[in-house]
């Protein structure tokens, strides 16, 4: 439903940003795009633009896929599909709601975050749920309709305004941007939010030193 350009878009964002806590709900025709991206980020050519810090520090990056469709709960049994019994995958054949705090629990903060899942009431139920267990990027499809902001993309914006998601600056700590496909009336846009305070890497935080 509207994917065939965003999944090789999250792949290059996968190799990209390197993410290490990377959640998927609705799974489909981009969770084999996103397996692959982890996979491939395993073997990295080491040039002269390669930062010797950063490769320090070990890669265990985990994509945990959650999907209550009959079909996803079939291959979590390795039916016709076996992409989520990949090594990199924890599948939860579920709702996504009421899930956060196990994951919490278990993984700790969601670094990057693909959401393809209903409709206003599910992303509002993301949004009160999951924000605040998400410190980096968060992608939402299906956020514009005919070209124009609808319901979910209103939803995103209200929750990002909301006072407990601003800074003690007064500014937001999410900044957002939307991609719209023009071509394209209904799945034709992806609005993606950063956390302002996201910090992919710090040799100080990490007890290294200059």
């Amino acid at each position: 439903m509207g994917t065939e350009l965003v999944a090789p878009f999250l792949y290059s964002l996968v190799r990209m940003l390197r993410p290490t806590r990377l959640l998927e709900i609705g799974c489909g025709y981009t969770t084999p795009w996103l397996i692959k991206a982890l996979e491939d980020n395993e073997d990295v050519h080491i040039d002269w633009n390669a930062d010797p810090e950063y490769f320090q520090k070990a890669y265990d990056p985990v994509l945990i896929c959650i999907d209550n469709d009959d079909a996803a709960s079939e291959k979590s049994g390795g039916g016709s599909n076996d992409m989520l019994q990949s090594d990199y995958v924890r599948f939860f054949p579920a709702k996504f709601e009421g899930l956060s705090a196990e994951i919490k629990d278990e993984y700790g903060e969601l670094d990057f975050v693909w959401f393809d899942c209903g409709g206003p009431e599910e992303y509002r139920h993301f949004c009160e749920e999951y924000l605040p267990i998400c410190s980096g990027y968060i992608f939402f499809h299906f956020t514009y309709y005919h070209g124009q902001p609808n319901s979910n993309h209103d939803i995103i914006s209200e929750f990002i305004s909301a006072d407990k998601y601003l800074g003690e600056d007064g500014k937001n700590l999410w900044s957002q941007i939307d991609l719209v496909e023009p071509h394209k009336y209904r799945q034709g846009s992806v609005t993606m939010l950063k956390h302002k305070d996201f910090r992919k890497y710090s040799p100080q935080e990490n007890g290294e030193s200059d």
